[in-house]
């Protein structure tokens, strides 16, 4: 949200103030009216001096042992993932412009790719920062209910590279996203396969963008 749209949200809410008063509301539903709904960035990354978008490239990979299910979901999580930080950023003072994955993949087939640094592949592609990605684990069937319903959780790291500064790891977090259960007869399993990428990519850019409280946007849904 904007200082613009913060600034004329609060005036609306001030002409109904009298009214929500009238109606013998207490203080502390006052200040909960009042909270700031947007959180900031936990991973903020601070642009170039000389540079009004900071410029990332997002790296994904996954362990050997993910199935069948999740074939092709690394460039899915890294396709998704640049999506939310580029529309989440796109008011802010300084937006990110995601690196085009199509150059990406023209620098994959190169030999020794695989063993780069993931900062030299950033500044190779014009990156100020890279997300390095890996996602251990991904799953939608917990056995304990024989696939009646489906469930799905991950646990991703993520270890950010500064290419201004290759010798060492940024930032570094994890993450354990999950999905709400449903049940198969509801969803199907390529549905709610996508739920779960969504739902990966999502928190991968909440670290790095201002964003509403997960409550504020499921209360508007």
């Amino acid at each position: 949200m904007s200082r613009d749209q913060r600034f004329w949200r609060k005036w609306a809410i001030l002409g109904g103030l009298l009214s929500i008063a009238l109606m013998g509301c207490s203080p502390s539903t006052l200040g909960f009216i009042f909270a700031e709904r947007e959180k900031p960035p936990m991973e903020p990354l601070e642009p170039r001096e000389d540079k009004k978008e900071i410029a990332i490239l997002v790296l994904v990979s996954s362990s050997p042992t993910i199935g069948m299910d999740y074939a092709g979901s690394d460039r899915e999580i890294a396709t998704l993932t640049g999506k939310h930080i580029e529309e989440g950023s796109k008011k802010s003072k300084h937006p990110f412009k995601v690196i085009d994955p199509l150059k990406l993949d023209k620098l994959r087939n190169t030999p020794g790719f695989d063993a780069r640094n993931p900062a030299s592949i950033g500044k190779q592609l014009g990156a100020d920062y890279v997300l390095d990605v890996n996602v251990s684990s991904m799953k939608m069937f917990p056995a304990q209910f024989g696939g009646e319903f489906l469930e799905g959780e991950a646990i991703v790291s993520v270890a950010v590279y500064d290419v201004a500064k290759p010798e060492a790891i940024y930032r570094q977090y994890e993450l354990n996203p999950k999905t709400p259960m449903k049940g198969s007869a509801s969803v199907t399993p390529a549905m709610y396969r996508r739920m779960l990428l969504q739902r990966i990519s999502t928190e991968i850019a909440w670290k790095h963008i201002a964003h509403e409280p997960e409550s504020a946007l499921s209360a508007g849904r």
